[in-house]
């Protein structure tokens, strides 16, 4: 079987963010009042080897077009393959100032959480969401990427949804069966599907 190149996958994931900010705003009609604008609002995306490029995507087109900034940051800022797609990060996650920005989301994928845990630098990801959750910024997780948040050490005792919930279960995370559920600071997605309603709440959480 022929594997996508990686330049083919950097031009599907630009593809992709680019329809959809076409599209984002004859989006109104379908969501149930006008979404308000974030202008000067910061958002850091985390993504990893295998993250689900159409979930980063749909989140990021809806946050820009809506007015807040996105900084993508990774391990390295070397070009980060995912499923469906891939993405070259504005930042490393080392050089990553917190001060600096409102909130965190992470995109899911099926092997994000195996990745992130054989990864040597992890930590730095942990240690990253542990000290955004102790200063209560919006934390944002979709598909399998709540489970990094129970590796983190802060979805246990707490209302969360994702890909496996019996996976969240085992984190000590109050696992619920819906598509979008907030509990305090953070603010988890079921999966794909689920993908515009969570921006769309990402969107609002932040205009608050």
């Amino acid at each position: 079987m022929r594997l996508f190149s990686r330049r083919y996958l950097l031009a599907a994931t630009a593809a992709i963010v680019a329809a959809y900010a076409v599209l984002a705003p004859y989006l109104g009609s379908l969501i149930s009042s006008p979404l308000p604008r974030i202008d000067g609002a910061r958002v850091l995306a985390i993504v990893v080897v295998g993250f689900d490029a159409p979930e980063y995507g749909t989140v990021k087109a809806l946050l820009e077009a809506q007015g807040a900034l996105v900084v993508t940051a990774s391990f390295t800022i070397d070009e980060v393959v995912g499923e469906r797609g891939a993405v070259k990060p504005d930042i490393s996650l080392s050089e990553v100032d917190l001060d600096g920005y409102d909130a965190l989301f992470m995109p899911g994928g099926y092997y994000i959480r195996a990745n992130i845990r054989e990864d040597p630098r992890r930590e730095v990801l942990y240690e990253l969401v542990r000290r955004a959750d102790a200063e209560g910024k919006l934390i944002g997780a979709i598909c399998r990427a709540p489970a990094v948040l129970g590796d983190a050490g802060i979805a246990a005792g707490r209302r969360a949804t994702g890909y496996d919930l019996d996976e969240l279960e085992a984190l000590g995370a109050i696992a619920t069966d819906a598509a979008v559920v907030e509990d305090g600071n953070l603010l988890t997605g079921s999966g794909p599907a689920a993908a515009g309603e969570f921006a769309e709440r990402l969107v609002r959480r932040l205009a608050e």
